[in-house]
């Protein structure tokens, strides 16, 4: 088996929502092909880029970066769709007046914030890495993890809604007159109180989303802050869709700001949960609801699984490669 030197968010959350396939991804013998970027994802990658490379322009004045981290971020298959649609969604995120807040915020930062950036520390005793969004301090100083995350673009039925908790919600354009039920508004489940200046929710991130906890928690970790320490807040800034015509029309969009602290008790049982899993990857016992022995035995019977995922280079052997990977149908938490 192979040993993974790190553990990242994403890493983390697959070990313990599909063992299997985090075994096949990060310790078969035979490294298994990555499945091609989806077009959802492409979506959210473009954006990223066209969000970053306005702030790093307008914060920082460092211009001309959108080319770079468009295609670092977006794979060439889906480059076309994903410049067009990441535009679609940077002007109604502009039009909503939500950047120009977080413009404004970022500004008045008290240090300059980063953007897009490698993180690699060893936490407890535990090798982490990963790559944030932006982290910045903000003027009164509180430290602040953002991230952004976009939901729904590529659908074709039902609107999504934002995750519960938001601090508010606004609409993009196109829009009927009176707005969506949620323009202009908080979530039932905000309940605003004051932090370093910052006004945000009283509940916590991970009564809102587990993994958006897990992930910003880890990144705070990862630029210095105490496992269990309370001057780290976490925003998201969450993009959300309406489909227009089955599809054919880009979505109406809106953009809900999250901002909340994660707590203590969360904080340290996520550092329990990142020692369970580097122990069982250094005693190379897996699949802990069996016993070693078995645990063993089928990490055996997934690297030869692994091996029939690595295609021949013949167009009969990348088919058969794609039917043996595995296949995932997890929504989030």
């Amino acid at each position: 088996m192979r040993k993974p030197s790190r553990i990242s968010p994403s890493a983390l959350q697959k070990f313990e929502k599909d063992r299997e396939s985090y075994y096949l991804t990060y310790c078969a013998e035979f490294r298994t092909p990555r499945d091609p970027q989806s077009k959802p994802a492409s979506v959210g990658s473009s954006f990223d880029a066209y969000v970053k490379a306005a702030l790093m322009s307008d914060v920082l004045g460092i211009d001309n970066q959108f080319e770079m981290l468009f295609e670092t971020q977006v794979e060439s298959h889906n480059r076309d769709f994903a410049r067009e649609a990441g535009l679609h969604v940077m002007n109604e995120y502009v039009a909503s007046c939500a950047y120009a807040i977080l413009r404004d915020e970022l500004m008045d930062a008290r240090e300059e914030p980063q953007f897009e950036f490698d993180a690699n520390i060893v936490i407890g005793g535990v090798p982490t890495a990963g790559k944030p969004d932006c982290r910045f301090v903000h003027r009164d100083g509180a430290h602040v993890i953002l991230d952004w995350k976009v939901n729904g673009y590529c659908g074709r039925k039902g609107a999504v809604s934002p995750s519960k908790g938001y601090k508010i919600c606004r609409d993009g354009t196109g829009w009927p007159k009176k707005g969506s039920r949620s323009n202009g508004k908080s979530h039932e489940l905000y309940e605003e109180t004051e932090f370093m200046g910052l006004k945000l929710n009283k509940f916590f991130m991970e009564q809102v989303s587990i993994d958006w906890a897990d992930q910003c928690t880890m990144y705070g970790w990862m630029m210095g802050e105490p496992v269990g320490g309370n001057e780290t807040v976490i925003c998201i800034e969450q993009v959300v869709a309406k489909p227009q015509d089955l599809g054919k029309k880009p979505p109406l969009l809106r953009f809900a700001t999250h901002l909340c602290r994660v707590s203590e008790e969360h904080q340290i049982e996520l550092m329990a949960r990142l020692t369970r899993m580097w122990e069982a990857i250094q005693s190379e016992y897996i699949f802990t609801e069996l016993d070693k022995a078995e645990s063993l035995e089928k990490g055996e019977d997934l690297n030869r699984r692994a091996r029939s995922m690595v295609s021949d280079g013949t167009e009969e052997g990348d088919f058969f490669a794609k039917c043996a990977r595995p296949q995932s149908f997890y929504k989030g938490r």
